[in-house]
């Protein structure tokens, strides 16, 4: 059955910071971005009306969403619990700009699963589909109502053997989890690659420990001895630009780690600033023309944090630069 319908209301520290050329792979637009903004942890409570699948019943459950493929997905994993047994169910939604709607697919523990879209209007999400149950097919219809604080939802759904006849199937109410902590830890990491990306050296140090290391092809090191590198950016004229996505955040009392994608584009109008851009190593994507020069890369960074009098901090650092294949 459709468990979750999202309604859409709404350098890297010690290597080189680098930005997109013509042929760069397509970004997720701000349709794709909506989704993004469901990524979190749920709680959700409801009700299985008594129909021609059997008798009905209440349930609990949990929901975990993350944005994957680089913005252009949202996967949200579920477990639920009921008097019937526990089921655990994987959906996949996405963004298609020809028929304007969102495609959603997912598959359960217990053998069903559904296909369908969903459209948005204001606050109402709208959705319709085929589901598979017990071997046999269904159709299903919906809807989603978003509260106003945006931290809960209600489906509500219907089913039909032929669509002629349509009687009502669940109610769920989703309740979305707040993690203050996590959202401190996630927060001290945006605020170090901006000041990173601005070239702030002081307000990088606000952010890291007194023994503060990071490592990338080499021993851990201090930002004193990191920070050179930046220094030589700035002198030639090179802006920075960064997007910090898909989170992995775990937080354990006063210690924390995270793990992000980190998409670096830099670029210089300057003679120096392309000549510097341009000597980078050659499986960095650069381009140039005139005395612009642009370059676009991918790092994973890891990062170990704990929580001191002044808030979270980083502790420990490591970055690895993704091939060109695996952007």
């Amino acid at each position: 059955m459709k468990t979750f319908i999202r309604l859409i209301v709404v350098a890297c520290f010690a290597g080189a910071a680098f930005a997109q050329q013509p042929n760069q792979p397509p970004k997720p637009g701000p349709e794709q971005q909506k989704l993004q903004l469901w990524a979190g942890e749920w709680t959700y409570e409801g009700e299985r009306q008594t129909t021609f699948l059997g008798p009905g019943e209440k349930f609990t459950g949990k929901m975990t969403a993350r944005s994957i493929s680089n913005g252009f997905g949202l996967e949200s994993v579920s477990n639920q619990q009921s008097p019937s047994g526990e089921k655990q169910t994987v959906e996949i939604d996405t963004y298609d700009p020809v028929t304007k709607s969102y495609p959603d697919t997912n598959v359960s523990s217990d053998g069903s699963f559904f296909q369908g879209s969903f459209t948005v209007s204001g606050s109402l999400a709208t959705w319709e589909g085929i589901s598979v149950v017990n071997g046999q097919r269904y159709k299903n219809r919906g809807t989603s109502t978003v509260a106003s604080d945006g931290m809960s939802y209600i489906d509500r759904g219907e089913i039909s053997v032929g669509g002629k006849t349509w009687v009502p199937w669940f109610t769920t109410r989703f309740t979305k989890v707040q993690d203050s902590e996590k959202t401190a830890v996630e927060e001290t990491v945006r605020d170090f690659e901006q000041a990173v990306q601005d070239y702030n050296l002081a307000k990088v140090r606000s952010l890291l420990t007194p023994e503060a290391r990071w490592i990338e092809d080499s021993l851990p090191q201090t930002i004193d001895v990191l920070w050179p590198a930046f220094e030589q950016l700035k002198s030639a004229g090179v802006h920075i630009t960064y997007r910090v996505h898909d989170f992995e955040t775990h937080v354990q009392g006063e210690v924390a780690w995270v793990t992000v994608s980190l998409d670096s584009t830099p670029s210089a109008d300057s003679a120096e600033g392309q000549k510097l851009l341009m000597s980078l190593t050659p499986d960095v994507d650069c381009s140039s023309q005139g005395t612009h020069a642009s370059c676009n890369i991918t790092y994973v960074e890891s990062m170990v944090l704990v929580k001191t009098p002044g808030g979270w901090k980083i502790t420990l650092g490591h970055t690895s630069r993704l091939p060109k294949d695996q952007k």
